[in-house]
């Protein structure tokens, strides 16, 4: 029987060095240590979040390179996923399309930057990600280190290779039950991420609705593609087809698979009605330093190729509904949650629209601990038991494990219309991810976390009585329970708004400035699953003026009752603002502002109501990202010009036109705005429980509150949330508020300048 394997570790692979050799890589990794430590503390590097601090993430990449490097010495290069420093927030919490688009542009360009830097090396480019902002190449030592010393790669990790990790289960867990009550999945589709699936089987005929197939052809790791074209993708009928039979392990996906969703007449799967997306993210490997002595021809799935198989089913959630998504395959031991894994970004992607990725929590008996992916917090782990209810010898558990589920002697389908009985979490995971598309069968627009707490809260809890087990109440999964607990569809409401504008915002993004006497933040977070700002209210706040309405609606999207209305009202009348479209007229009130849009804002705020820019625009450009032709270039140049910006980043300098505005930065723009471009705030003094007294904005945020340019973001304690995004209507309100709060002064003419400053 075929289960989940332990990782092919990278350091089984690492070549003894010699003292000297040793010697001088410690050398060169302190120098580049050096390097990395100049860099943030002039804000060159890490001036985009992520869930450590600068200094911590540079010391992750020189641990990363000090891993890595003497595999690429040995081998002459080595395969690497880099996380580039960008904005990124998983797409389904941005709410606009315009937004999305945004930021998959400038992850596209600083993907081009890269590159174009690597050039230099023997480096070639494997995979650019549309998503999220990933991208894997081949590198040699040199182009290695030259990863780890750019300020746009925040991470460095290698690109491995894994392995791939019903009659009487589907009664235990009450799925038939469930079924009874009119919930088995229907209307639901489940990807399973694994070795292919024959979709002849008896089992699962007209079960696959999509098929995809992303794997590797390695000539330096003896891997090969499995995909049936012969290339490393295929999309399309036929792709996702179960891999060649006569290399071990090619039966797994179709076992996973029944388990999931089958449905036969003795027997089915766990969401009998369901669909399937069969992708095929393994490849052939026919080295004994992969696959082990006497186990070649083996197959693994590279990191890489797992990240194209997300990324590729988060694109098809637009025109299919997807409840889940099944990795049963995985190696490695974590004890604690490993989020600086890469896939964290497509799993992130993938929940803030719904969809849970279940990962099997590995095969090795560990008692304290889980195998990579499954370590991820933001996915579903799941451990095994058997029929009666017990730990399987072979399930990994750990304080962090989600869930368990049957694994020990599943009967479910392999290729060739026959059945096996397999035993592994990889068949613990099916189980799950076949629940989850019953629970979503009855509420389809459950969250992730809605779905989960059903399980967790109804589940049969299971102590680890293993020799030396120590977890206790460890959910196993119970359907019918889940199903009752997890509320109904909420009714269609009629949407109803406040005048009060009460946003709820949250952050957990550090930006840094760049090295200048007027500090203008770069406005690029990196991947963390935290919500964008929304307008709904939470916090009570008040203010210390009268809004006075306007007399008549200007634009379509923004009624009467909009909480911003008398704002933007006020901003249009006064010649500031003329919307994002004339017909029809429209401000769009809920798009996230980008960099580019805050400096049209800005500048009308400093020099009135007025088309006509304050400077002329230069033939030679003063950023590097920021082309003449673009539209916001004579604004971006001009505000560069008047000293409202040092730009996002420098070596080149950037101005990053495409990233998100934040709250941090707003404050620093209207401030100059209302008190001029010499203004310094007072030194902070510690009012917000989520601003540090040492964060460059510190003293920036405190006086926008103070001065009533913003408000907090929620009470008790009190928060500003700096780093969340700036919509169009939070942007008015603090164009108002710097221009003195409403009622808003008829417009004047702005004098024209008499000379143009220096760049």
């Amino acid at each position: 029987m075929f289960d989940e394997l332990i990782v092919v570790q990278e350091d089984k692979r690492l070549v003894k060095m010699s003292r000297i050799a040793s010697r001088r890589l410690v050398k060169r990794l302190g120098l580049l240590l050096l390097v990395l430590s100049g860099l943030m503390s002039l804000g060159i590097y890490g001036t985009q979040a992520s869930a450590q601090p600068a200094d911590r993430r540079a010391l992750a990449k020189v641990e990363a390179l000090r891993r890595i490097l003497p595999t690429a010495q040995q081998d002459g290069s080595v395969r690497v996923i880099v996380e580039l420093d960008t904005a990124f927030y998983p797409e389904g919490e941005i709410r606009s399309s315009s937004a999305i688009h945004s930021q998959r542009y400038e992850i596209g360009r600083i993907q081009d930057v890269v590159s174009t830097r690597l050039s230099s090396f023997n480096a070639s480019i494997i995979r650019n990600f549309k998503f999220i902002p990933l991208m894997t190449v081949r590198v040699d030592a040199a182009g290695l280190e030259d990863l780890a010393a750019n300020p746009l790669v925040i991470s460095i990790q290698e690109d491995e290779a894994v392995p791939p990790v019903l009659s009487d289960s589907v009664p235990l867990i009450g799925a038939d039950t469930a079924w009874a009550s009119g919930y088995a999945g229907a209307g639901q589709t489940i990807a399973i991420l694994d070795t292919g699936v024959d979709s002849d089987h008896e089992f699962l005929t007209g079960k696959v609705v999509a098929e995809a197939c992303f794997s590797t052809t390695s000539a330096g790791s003896s891997s090969t593609t499995l995909c049936p074209n012969g290339l490393e993708t295929q999309t399309g009928t036929g792709a996702g087809a179960d891999c060649d039979s006569a290399i071990p392990g090619c039966d797994h996906g179709t076992h996973v698979s029944g388990i999931a969703a089958g449905q036969g007449s003795s027997f089915s799967g766990v969401a009998r009605d369901a669909d399937l997306i069969a992708v095929q993210v393994f490849s052939r490997f026919d080295s004994v330093a992969f696959c082990g002595a006497g186990n070649t021809p083996c197959i693994l799935s590279w990191t890489s190729d797992q990240i194209a198989g997300l990324e590729w089913v988060y694109d098809q959630s637009s025109s299919i509904t997807i409840a889940s998504v099944n990795m049963s395959l995985g190696g490695g031991q974590a004890y604690s949650n490993c989020d600086g894994d890469s896939r964290k970004l497509a799993i992130d992607n993938l929940a803030s629209v719904g969809i849970a990725t279940v990962i099997a929590s590995g095969n090795n008996g560990f008692r304290d601990s889980l195998s990579y992916p499954a370590c991820i917090s933001s996915a579903v782990s799941v451990g095994s038991t058997d029929k009666s209810d017990v730990i399987s010898s072979f399930s990994n558990v750990a304080s962090f494990l989600s869930l368990v589920a049957p694994g020990s002697s599943i009967n479910s389908s392999i290729p060739g219309d026959l059945y096996a009985f397999f035993s592994g979490t990889s068949m613990a995971a099916p189980h799950t991810a076949g629940a989850w598309a019953v629970l979503k069968s009855k509420n389809p627009a459950a969250s992730v976390s809605d779905v989960l707490a059903a399980f967790t809260s109804t589940g049969v809890l299971i102590d680890d009585t293993r020799t030396s087990g120590v977890e206790v109440d460890l959910p196993r999964i119970q359907v019918d329970l889940a199903v009752a607990a997890l509320a109904d569809p909420a009714p269609t409401a009629t949407p109803t708004s406040a005048l009060t504008p009460t946003p709820t915002l949250t952050a957990t993004i550090s930006p840094t400035p760049s090295a200048t006497s007027t500090p203008t933040p770069s406005s690029t977070p990196t991947a963390t699953f935290t919500p964008l700002p929304t307008n709904t209210p939470t916090a009570t706040v008040t203010a210390s003026f009268t809004p006075t309405p306007t007399p008549t609606q200007v634009f379509d999207d923004v009624p009467p009752g909009h909480w911003a209305y008398d704002y933007i009202g006020a901003l249009f009348e006064a010649g500031y603002v003329a919307g994002c479209s004339l017909t029809p007229p429209l401000y769009c009130p809920d798009n996230i502002l980008i960099r580019a849009e805050s400096a049209v804002f800005v500048l009308r705020g400093a020099y009135g109501g007025t088309a006509d820019l304050p400077y002329p625009p230069p033939s030679t450009p003063s950023f590097s990202d920021v082309d003449p032709a673009y539209w916001g270039y004579a604004w971006i140049e001009s505000m560069w010009t008047d000293g409202f910006t040092a730009g996002c980043g420098t070596d080149p300098l950037i101005y990053c036109p495409l990233s998100n505005h934040t709250r941090a930065e707003g404050s620093v723009f209207f401030l100059i705005v209302k008190n001029g471009v010499g203004y310094s705030p007072p030194p902070p003094v510690g009012i917000f429980d989520d601003v540090a007294l040492a964060a460059w904005y510190a003293g920036w945020v405190e006086a926008a509150y103070n001065e009533g340019i913003l408000l907090e973001c929620g009470t008790a304690p009190l928060r500003f949330c700096p780093d969340d995004s700036l919509d169009r209507s939070w942007t008015a309100y603090m164009m108002v508020q710097a221009k003195g709060g409403l009622p808003l002064p008829s417009p004047t003419p702005t004098p024209t300048p008499t000379s143009t400053p220096a760049p």
